[in-house]
């Protein structure tokens, strides 16, 4: 029975009308218990205040009342005294006597048993309550006045139960109108939830709010495709939202890292200077050899910029063959005491949309985390092994693993995994973007990533990469086309214009030039490179991509169309994305020779002048 009774509570505790019943009894309840605590409360102050104010005005009449019957008293004794003493006694007790009565009487009368206010006179006041003395000595009087404890009880638990009873009795066809009004809106809720259900037109009710909610039905169901829409751009906002908010942590990142370069060239820098004064020439070579180490890790981070955004577009690579290359580096990156084996299900050649070195790039990282996490726990483990396999799910889909039985991770450092600089290793073994390049270089060919890791269990990175035609004419990589030597530089360089907005630049690339016995000019932007060639021939420039009032291109086009083109044209740029139909189209046309890349060398460019 009682089970039954708990299986029905819980069955209808799920229904929104037995909630709001249950909910509105409870406050009901509750509104009417403190009701009839403030009813009855005040009544009881209000009463309590009416028998203090009886039994004040009750006590001053009898006090009245046994002052008069002693001033009674003391005239007859003086018209008695003389005639006969002893009478005296006697004339004092008659007169007290009738003295009680007038007060009984008097008491009496001020009484009110209906109200629950009945005046006792006692010798104690244990059985009263707002009791007051009376004390008349020269009547030999002394009593308590008070109202009768019992009394006033039985007074107040009739009225307590009539205010209960009444309010019960009002709440009853309150809720029976609550129950009334409520099934009133339900029922016409009930037919709208039946029409939804069967797909039928829904039928407005006449009350607001439910004609509202048909009207935002029939509204959202119009307009469905609309609102999808609308879904698909917010999408799109939110993703362009993260991503700039991804580019604000990498900014900070960025400048942390340079900074820390900058940093050790000033501090190279300075033991340089100081050596160099101390004739210390041996410190002053391993300084300089410091800065270009330094120098050539900022070219590296650099380099990593173009990561972040895309990989080189038309490129491709051959999955299987690529890693083969890359087996003898991957054996020299893992320790001897690490197992490393590579497996490959490849029936053929399967070609992917990232360039050889995005590839390199990839399985570079991820061989690197897998051996710095079995390095973490090797003193706890048995297994030392990372695996590297290739297989392909379909003509269209190829998947490359790479597992580890290392240390593993916790959910919320997965939650992190890809999340720029961040890194559980700290920042002296790692810089915290491998995986967030990782990530971008898949994520832009449309592939996906995902990762199995549990604690002490090891990690799996199983990278889904998409599947491309192979290419009846093979093509050259963009580098290689930004290399291109159609025409052969002339044989005798002279005159060398360098355009460049940097001072330092200028003026550096200037006094090495000159010194290697050519004539130079300078443009600090492209209008004024412009105007130098149009006004002279030069042998070879070096012209800069990103220039105030003109950039490289726009300099080349004009030239183009002006027909003065110099013989031979060195495109510099510290950007790495630089990889434009303009650049590629002139690198074809033989308009460009060459592209170097900020930071380069002195001897990289006496190379390229030399041959």
């Amino acid at each position: 029975m009682i089970s039954s009774i708990i299986d029905w509570f819980k069955a209808s505790s799920r229904s929104f009308g037995f909630k709001f019943y249950l909910s509105t009894f409870v406050l009901g309840a509750g509104f009417n218990a403190f009701l009839c605590f403030i009813v009855i409360a005040g009544f009881a102050t209000l009463h309590s205040f009416y028998i203090r104010n009886t039994i004040e005005i009750t006590k001053s009449q009898v006090e009245n009342i046994l002052a008069k019957a002693y001033e009674d008293f003391l005239k007859k004794r003086s018209l008695f005294q003389s005639l006969d003493p002893a009478y005296s006694e006697e004339l004092l007790e008659s007169i007290r006597s009738e003295a009680e009565r007038e007060v009984e009487r008097t008491i009496r009368a001020h009484s009110a048993p209906n109200i629950g206010i009945e005046l006792i006179l006692a010798n104690e006041p244990y059985s009263l309550i707002h009791s007051k003395l009376i004390e008349f000595e020269s009547l030999h009087y002394k009593k308590y006045l008070g109202a009768s404890r019992k009394a006033y009880l039985l007074f107040f638990l009739k009225i307590s139960l009539i205010i209960i009873i009444f309010i019960f009795l009002l709440s009853v066809p309150a809720f029976i109108l609550l129950r009334y009004l409520y099934l009133q809106f339900r029922n016409p809720l009930d037919s709208i939830t039946n029409n939804l259900e069967k797909g039928e037109k829904l039928n407005y009710t006449g009350y607001t709010e439910l004609d509202a909610l048909i009207s935002a039905i029939e509204s959202y169901t119009n307009r469905e495709k609309e609102l999808l829409s609308q879904q698909h751009r917010l999408q799109l906002e939110l993703e362009k939202s993260a991503r700039l908010s991804a580019i604000g942590t990498m900014a900070g990142g960025y400048a942390h890292e340079f900074n820390n370069l900058l940093q050790m060239i000033l501090f190279n820098l300075e033991l340089a200077e100081k050596a160099l004064k101390e004739g210390n020439q041996s410190a002053v070579d391993k300084h300089l050899e410091n800065i270009k180490k330094i120098t050539a890790r900022g070219q590296n981070l650099a380099r990593k910029i173009l990561y972040f955004t895309k990989d080189i577009p038309g490129e491709t690579a051959e999955v299987c063959q690529e890693i083969k290359n890359l087996i003898d580096a991957l054996r020299v990156m893992v320790p001897r005491e690490i197992e490393l084996n590579i497996e490959f299900h490849c029936q053929r050649s399967y070609i992917v949309p990232l360039s050889p070195n995005s590839l390199k790039e990839i399985l570079l990282n991820l061989v690197k985390n897998a051996v710095d996490a079995i390095e973490e726990v090797k003193d706890r483990i048995e297994k030392k092994e990372i695996k590297i396999s290739v297989s392909v799910l379909n003509e269209k889909e190829l998947l490359l693993e790479v597992s580890d039985t290392g240390c593993g991770m916790s959910d919320e450092v997965k939650a992190k995994l890809f999340t720029p600089f961040f890194t559980t290793k700290g920042f002296e073994k790692g810089s915290g973007l491998g995986l967030f390049i990782v990530y971008n270089l898949v994520k832009n060919t449309n592939g996906r990533i995902e990762v199995e890791s549990k604690p002490m269990e090891g990690t799996t990175f199983k990278i889904f990469l998409p599947v491309v035609e192979k290419k009846i004419t093979e093509e050259k990589g963009l580098e290689e086309k930004l290399k291109v030597e159609k025409e052969v530089k002339p044989k005798e360089i002279k005159s060398i214009l360098v355009a460049d907005d940097e001072d330092d630049i200028r003026d550096a690339l200037r006094e090495f030039l000159e010194e290697l016995g050519y004539v130079v000019d300078i443009a600090k932007n492209g209008k004024e490179a412009l105007e130098a060639i149009l006004a002279k021939d030069y042998d070879l420039v070096l012209l800069d991509m990103y220039m105030p009032e003109m950039n490289g291109v726009e300099v080349l086009s004009k030239l183009k169309t002006a027909d003065r083109i110099p013989p031979y044209v060195v495109l510099m740029t510290g950007y790495a994305g630089d990889v434009s139909e303009n650049i590629a189209r002139f690198t074809q046309e033989g308009v460009i020779k060459y592209i170097l890349r900020k930071p380069f060398t002195f001897q990289d460019l006496e190379a390229i002048i030399k041959g």
